[in-house]
């Protein structure tokens, strides 16, 4: 029989108090529509448009990490890391700034390498299913 997950901070998953266990598991699920998305994405890449394209990912990309990383510290109390060290945790409060990432993010999109590098990204998740 399998023993039950324990924390970071050495607590059993099953001993956390019930309002931190609903938090991890809203923030485990409120995403699910963006992967469920992505999911389709993966397995008829051709039958999507460039624009829903960019707009999935982004909606993937923008929504699903907060989420994940809130559960991530809720659940083990470590937190998130940049393990690729590409500035992936930094606090960038100028909302300006990141509208202009954002516009540059969509512009890379709708580039002519843009429909490859998805296709590519959906034949190594169909690789890994």
């Amino acid at each position: 029989m399998q023993k039950p997950l324990k924390t970071a901070s050495g607590r059993w998953c099953s001993e956390l108090p019930e309002n931190v266990a609903d938090d991890v598991a809203f923030h485990m699920t409120d995403w699910l529509d963006d992967l469920a998305r992505f999911a389709k994405f993966c397995a008829e890449p051709d039958k999507w448009k460039d624009e829903e394209i960019e707009e999935m990912l982004l909606s993937f990309l923008v929504h699903v990490p907060s989420h994940v990383a809130a559960a991530s510290k809720l659940l083990t109390g470590l937190p998130v890391t940049d393990v690729f060290g590409i500035g992936a945790v930094e606090d960038e409060s100028d909302n300006g700034q990141q509208r202009h990432q954002l516009g540059r993010a969509k512009a890379t999109l709708r580039s002519a390498f843009a429909r490859r590098l998805w296709r590519t990204l959906a034949l190594r998740a169909d690789a890994h299913i």
